[in-house]
């Protein structure tokens, strides 16, 4: 009987030890998962740089007058909406609560619409092509939690190229660089100290571009001109690293 005693009593005190040395563990524990939760809670400020993709609806509007009737005019719409994938870096200062800074991003795409409609009493074909774009902009936020919410404009550059063509004329095709300017919002989530997601909305206006389409002998002898009005739609999504 006194040796059961002797080991419940070893037994109780042996459970108060652990439990007594288990405490300070338990509290580390609390404070690291503390301290790690409110470290993913990261200063936005600094230098990032990151890699995104998504998808551009562009529109072309495009026109062009009937030199025989220049109330007769040519129209379309051609919508070719490019995935687009690229990369972005920027710089980001917080004060307080706000965010405000520069970015920079380039984009790889290659997307045509075609369409063909009768002109002048012939087939006419007409087609645009998008590919490489970038941007320059502002961006200005506020910071909820994991979580900055911003708005971002500035200025865009995109590659188009066009194609031109009718039955029994010679076909034209151009290429070159078209400015104009963009605007969206978006919001960036902090998974780690380092890393944060992004998903962001933007138009872009590329105004309008006049470009020389097929000759058509005596009536268009050097070519005639079209007018094309371009724009885009697009959602991004992207992951981006903070340098710290």
């Amino acid at each position: 009987m006194k040796s059961l005693l002797l080991a419940t009593g070893a037994l109780v005190a042996l459970s108060s030890f652990a439990a007594a040395a288990d405490a300070p563990a338990r509290q580390s524990s609390r404070n690291s998962t503390s301290l790690l939760s409110s470290s993913r809670v990261a200063d936005w400020s600094g230098f990032y740089a990151g890699v995104h993709a998504g998808l551009a609806m562009t529109s072309d509007k495009l026109t062009q007058p009937d030199a025989s009737s220049p109330s007769n005019i040519f129209s379309a719409d051609l919508k070719p909406h490019p995935v687009v994938a690229g990369f972005h870096f920027g710089l980001l200062r917080q004060v307080n609560k706000f965010v405000f800074g520069l970015e920079a991003d380039g984009e790889f795409a290659n997307k045509q619409a075609q369409t063909t409609v009768l002109f002048q009493g012939t087939d006419t074909f007409r087609s645009l092509k998008s590919s490489n774009r970038a941007s320059i902009r502002g961006r200005v936020g506020y910071v909820f939690d994991s979580v900055l919410f911003y708005a971002t404009g500035g200025v865009a550059m995109a590659n188009f190229g066009t194609r031109s063509a009718s039955t029994g004329y010679t076909s034209r095709s151009t290429s070159g660089a078209e400015w104009g300017w963009t605007a969206g919002a978006g919001m960036e989530y902090w998974l780690s100290r380092e890393f944060s997601l992004l998903s962001e909305y933007r138009y872009t206006d590329y105004g309008s571009m006049n470009r020389v389409s097929e000759v058509r002998g005596t009536v268009f002898p050097t070519g005639s001109s079209t007018k094309h009005k371009i724009s885009d739609s697009a959602i991004r999504f992207g992951l981006s690293y903070h340098f710290h």
